[in-house]
């Protein structure tokens, strides 16, 4: 099946996307943990983060200033005058500017040339020493089939991806990037309760009228859902990547 572009996947829903993120970020706040845990960011002055994902970023860098970027454009009120459109290689972002680089699931969307442009549009961006990190789904792991199979099925706007392995790394090193790492971690997304689950999977993913006893279920068999503390979670496994731009030689 042909990949699903990210403006095909995102664009007619990106305002409802940001929005809800916005307001729930408990749901993915571990997801968030592990991203800034694993990028291990020694100074964190300014971070860009491309493409735009609500604002949890804030809680962990309260001193910081985080711009943000998209492939498309988002119009959500006292949100969209921080968020510049862009391109893969975030051609309009400054460069040798940003301490770091950070996103989660950026390019699953994106095919070859573009992964590639996104990797190198990170480098420029960053300062020498900034560190670029991101999640992203891997391939052919119980997320890659969820999102496939089950989001694919029963989205407005369809769902394939382009998912990457362990071998991006190699484009990391090409760019010229030092100290790259790359492992995989379960992150949780947390929900009160079922209608919550449902509630925030619907919008996320634009999906068709289900019920809740069948979204459940689905979530279930693809991913795993635990119960702690009074909290349903959903098993959401991502490989993080990690690489940082040299300083130049002397």
């Amino acid at each position: 099946m042909p990949t699903t572009s990210y403006a095909d996947r995102i664009s007619e829903n990106i305002n409802k996307y940001i929005q809800l993120v916005t307001d729930n970020p408990k749901v993915r706040h571990n997801e968030f943990e592990i991203l800034v845990n694993y990028a291990a960011l020694k100074h964190s002055k300014i971070i860009l983060e491309a493409p735009a994902e609500g604002k949890t970023l804030e809680t962990f860098f309260p001193e910081s200033i985080i711009h943000r970027a998209d492939f498309v454009k988002i119009t959500v009120p006292g949100y969209a005058d921080e968020c510049a459109v862009t391109s893969w290689g975030l051609s309009n972002i400054k460069s040798n500017f940003y301490d770091a680089v950070l996103s989660l699931a950026p390019i699953h969307h994106a095919n070859e040339l573009q992964k590639q442009d996104y990797i190198s549009g990170a480098y420029l961006a960053l300062k020498a020493g900034g560190v670029f990190a991101f999640g992203e789904v891997e391939y052919q792991s119980k997320l890659h089939f969820f999102l496939d199979c089950f989001i694919n099925a029963y989205s407005h706007t369809g769902h394939v991806g382009q998912y990457p392995d362990a071998k991006l790394c190699d484009f990391f090193e090409y760019q010229g990037f030092e100290h790259v790492t790359t492992e995989i971690y379960v992150c949780q997304w947390r929900f009160d309760s079922a209608h919550s689950l449902h509630h925030y999977l619907t919008a996320l993913f634009a999906l068709q009228p289900l019920t809740v006893s069948f979204v459940m279920g689905s979530v279930e068999h693809y991913l795993g859902i635990t119960e702690k503390n009074g909290e349903l979670c959903i098993n959401w496994p991502l490989r993080f990547y990690r690489g940082v731009k040299p300083f130049p030689s002397i």
